[in-house]
Order: structure tokens, then sequence, then C-alpha cells
């Protein structure tokens, strides 16, 4: 299901979780398309833009990137390895076990270790830092397909990247809201900015998640 939403003159096409996933697999099983080559796609994307629109004019910049266990936590070390390799510097906090990944988000994350880049599991909150040593958080935890309420580690997790002062990026998703109501039943992210892969989605312009 989608429908038309303006704002200000502009038109935009709004999807559902469910119409994501459809058309995320009939890009995969129809075109052909390798998940891994649209994850890969959108994380080069995504950096980009962050690049351009929010850190171009600062001399050095380090991102602190959390990362959940699906697709999202993926497209977040896909992010990270290419900010990385645009000369910023990134740190990784994910949430494990990683033998609890899914695919692409292990096929990424074991990248990111081949970079001996400095990751993290965050098994308790308490191994966090008071204050994290960064510019910007990413915040990849939970995507698109996200319902009902964050628990345990991913709670807390969420409630102290929201005490944190730095700016931070959400991708897809602000972790915690759901797509198709803009409800959240939990803890949820403030998101200083939200990059959505592909389409918008209706939780980003229905209220209370319209107003995060």
């Amino acid at each position: 299901m989608y429908a038309l939403y303006s704002t200000e003159g502009f038109r935009m096409k709004l999807v559902t979780s469910e119409l994501m996933r459809s058309i995320d697999s009939k890009a995969i099983n129809e075109s052909k398309i390798p998940s891994l080559e649209l994850m890969e796609n959108a994380g080069l994307g995504i950096a980009q833009a962050i690049i351009s629109d929010i850190v171009l004019d600062y001399d050095s910049v380090k991102f602190s990137i959390f990362c959940g266990k699906g697709n999202n936590g993926g497209d977040g070390f896909v992010i990270g390895r290419h900010l990385y390799q645009a000369g910023y510097d990134v740190e990784f906090y994910y949430v494990g076990p990683n033998d609890k990944q899914s695919e692409d988000c292990k096929h990424n994350f074991e990248l990111i270790q081949k970079l001996n880049l400095d990751t993290s599991e965050v098994s308790s909150i308490e191994n966090l830092p008071e204050i994290l040593d960064s510019d910007f958080i990413i915040d990849a935890i939970f995507g698109t397909g996200f319902e009902g309420a964050p628990r345990g580690i991913t709670a807390e997790l969420i409630a102290y990247i929201n005490e944190q002062p730095q700016e931070i990026i959400s991708i897809d998703m602000p972790s915690g809201l759901n797509a198709d109501n803009g409800q959240c039943e939990g803890e949820v992210i403030v998101a200083d900015y939200t990059y959505t892969l592909a389409q918008p989605k209706y939780g980003l312009y229905l209220s209370p998640g319209r107003e995060l």
C-alpha cells in the first residue's frame, strides 16, 4: 500500500513496510539484483549524502555507529566503511552476538573486521563510555521491519544514545519507531537527521513519528 503525501507543493509516494519488502523482493528475485549489492549501493549513497549534507565543511569528524543484528545493522556497517574510506574516523558498537546477525549484516561486519576498524559488542550499557568521544552518532539498530517495543539491551541502548550530546543520524527509520503508523511503544531514537531508503515510509509523516 502507498499514498501520496503533499507538503509545500512537493508530493511524495509513501510506502508501508510490507510494500517496501515487496519492492526489495522484486529487485532481488525478478531483477536479479543480489541483496548484498542493494545494501552496498544504499550504504554508499547514504554515506555520500551524510558527507555532502552534514560534514563536508568540517576539518575532521568521528562517527560512533550503532548497528543491530538485522539488515539495518548491515547498512550501518556499509555506511561506516565508506565513511572510513572517505577519510573519516569511525567506531562501531554492535548488538551481539554476531552469530545472530542476518546473512548480509554478517558479511559486512566481517568486512569491517578485515579493515581492523574499532568494533565493540554492546553486552551491557555499563561497558560504554559515559560520553562518547565522537562528533556524530549513526543509529542503525532497527529499520523498517521493526514492530512493538525495544526490549532488554536494545531499549537501554536507545535511551543511552538519546542522552548523548552528539547529533543523531538515523538510517531508514529512527530505531523504535513503527514505519507504518508512526507510533512508538517504548524507547525510540530522537533523531536530528533520518536518511530513509528507497521510498519514504508512512511512519515518518504520521504523529508522533513526524515530531521525533
